[in-house]
Parts: structure tokens; sequence; C-alpha cells
């Protein structure tokens, strides 16, 4: 793993990086490419305009590009680790907000998963976040 093992107690923050990059690109290409049966998955008919799908899939396959580089490169900085925090939390906000009150015709498992997804967003932040604010004032290694 090289750096990544020396970066002060970075491993579960690690795998949770290798996780969350496997699923942004598997989101990413969801969205672009099959984001119609996306639709039909979560809810029983159109709820969405189809750009709104399109650019969500190219922000998370550009989100999934970028962890892929970190992950070649291996090397984590902790300005990185801040800057995947925010990326981590930027959706959480409207997707809170869309699923408490605009009131979306979602199936129940559906409904589910999406929230389910909100709050691994969220925790993944609060885990970058840590891992940020113990490796801030800690010499960084390449």
């Amino acid at each position: 793993m090289g750096n990544f093992n020396k970066l002060h107690g970075w491993q579960t923050a690690y795998r949770f990086f290798i996780f969350d990059t496997v699923v942004n690109w598997v989101l990413g290409i969801l969205f672009i490419f099959f984001f119609r049966r996306v639709e039909l998955f979560i809810s029983l008919h159109k709820i969405l305009p189809d750009y709104f799908w399109i650019i969500s899939g190219t922000g998370l396959l550009l989100f999934g590009f970028w962890q892929t580089y970190i992950l070649i490169k291996r090397s984590f900085s902790p300005n990185a680790r801040l800057f995947s925090c925010i990326l981590a939390w930027l959706p959480c906000i409207p997707l809170t907000y869309a699923l408490l009150f605009m009131g979306f015709p979602l199936k129940p498992l559906a409904l589910c998963l999406i929230w389910a997804g909100n709050v691994y967003m969220f925790t993944l932040g609060v885990l970058y976040l840590i891992s940020w604010y113990k490796s801030k004032n800690k010499p960084y290694e390449r």
C-alpha cells in the first residue's frame, strides 16, 4: 500500500475510499447510459428530466476518475481528504431536502436505498473530515 499505510490511521478510510470509488463508477455509468431503467426502478413513472441523470452521472464519473487517480498515485494528502469530505457532503443537502419535502413518488425499496445512500455519503464525509483533522498538523509523506 506504500504511503497509504503510513498516513495516520488511514487504513479504514482507505477501504471506504476504494468502495466509494467503485460505487461512483457504477452509478455514474448507470445514470448516464441506463437512466430510464434507474428511474423505472425507483419510481413508476418519469420523475426527473433526462439531463439531470446525465449531469449527475457525469459528476459521479469525474469524482470516480479523481478517486482512481488518487488510488493509482497512492497519495492522499490532507487537502484531498478535505476535498473528498466536501464532495461527499455536497449532494446530501439537496437530496435530503428532496426526500423530505418534494414528495417524489418513489417505490418503498428505492426510498430506503436512497436514504441509505444519503446516510452513507454523510458518514463518508465525516470519516474523511476526521481523517483530515487527524492529519492536518502532522507531516505529510508522499
